[in-house]
């Protein structure tokens, strides 16, 4: 936006094109991405849409009914043991802030007046970023874990003699073969 002032002391007229996560020009791709990342960037605004999808209600809820529920979320507290403190601060930064950014970008239909909050129709376009990728999948840090875990107790029997020294290394060929799988499966999986 365009602050400049005018010679007559006048504000320069200030022309902004509508800022929306949804609009359909490609060439605004890159404009509507920024805009997406930028009103996705805040963890409260994250937890209200992740509420207004996944939560109980199908239609509009209170300002106040999100609130308790993002405080909830922030002290690791269930919506009922939030205090009037806890809500209070959060639901004066829906009221004031996030709401309106989240209105204003197309993600939510924010009613002030009524106090009310629902999606917006396009809720699938956007909610696919709220999530961390793979956090459904399989839990690859463990299988890491293992492998390495099987590969050191292979070494280590090996070392100690247990098992001939060239016994010991066929198990950890195959430890070290599982690895190179897993670790291409990961890197297939998260391209």
């Amino acid at each position: 936006m365009d602050d400049r002032v005018a010679p007559d002391d006048t504000p320069a007229r200030q022309t902004q094109r509508p800022r929306s996560a949804f609009k359909n020009q490609s060439s605004d791709a890159v404009s509507r991405a920024d805009d997406l990342f930028e009103t996705l960037a805040n963890r409260r605004r994250r937890e209200t849409l992740r509420y207004l999808r996944d939560g109980p209600a199908t239609e509009a809820v209170s300002v106040r009914e999100v609130s308790a529920h993002v405080a909830a979320w922030e002290n690791e507290v269930e919506p009922a043991a939030v205090t009037y403190k806890q809500r209070k601060r959060v639901y004066t930064a829906l009221y004031q802030s996030h709401l309106p950014k989240l209105h204003e970008h197309g993600f939510v239909e924010y009613d002030a007046d009524r106090g009310t909050v629902r999606l917006a129709p396009r809720a699938d376009a956007w909610s696919a970023h709220l999530d961390p990728p793979g956090g459904d999948g399989a839990p690859w840090s463990m299988m890491y874990l293992g492998t390495a875990l099987v590969a050191y107790v292979f070494v280590s029997v090996g070392w100690l003699g247990v098992i001939p020294s060239a016994a010991a290394w066929y198990p950890l060929v195959a430890c070290v073969a599982v690895f190179t799988a897993l670790s291409v499966g990961h890197a297939v999986r998260t391209r």
